[in-house]
């Protein structure tokens, strides 16, 4: 197999990355944070609590509120990777995190 062959085969038979856009709407006590941005579908689970860690820091939000946060980026991922209806994958996706 040459290596062009090679490439195009990895390329046909691998999952494809997609960037996945993803919503937050956090509201604590009486303040609310939003919040949108670009996921990778195949950025690992760790990525994905480092990510969540450092947005909570940054944004003075507690750290009691990262496992919803990384629930909530897998469940937009999950819709958006499994959804085969192009008009879902366009709809706004928002996630409330109480």
């Amino acid at each position: 197999m040459h290596a062009c062959e090679a490439t195009l085969y990895l390329q046909q038979t691998m999952p494809m990355d997609e960037v996945v856009p993803i919503r937050l709407d956090i509201a604590l006590d009486q303040q609310r944070f939003q919040d949108t941005f670009c996921w990778h579908s195949s950025a690992s689970p760790e990525a994905a609590e480092s990510f969540a860690t450092t947005l909570c820091q940054e944004n003075n939000l507690p750290l009691a509120i990262v496992p919803a946060v990384l629930s909530a980026i897998q469940q937009q991922v999950d819709t958006y990777t499994s959804s085969g209806d192009q008009a879902v994958r366009e709809a706004e996706r928002n996630e409330i995190v109480k």
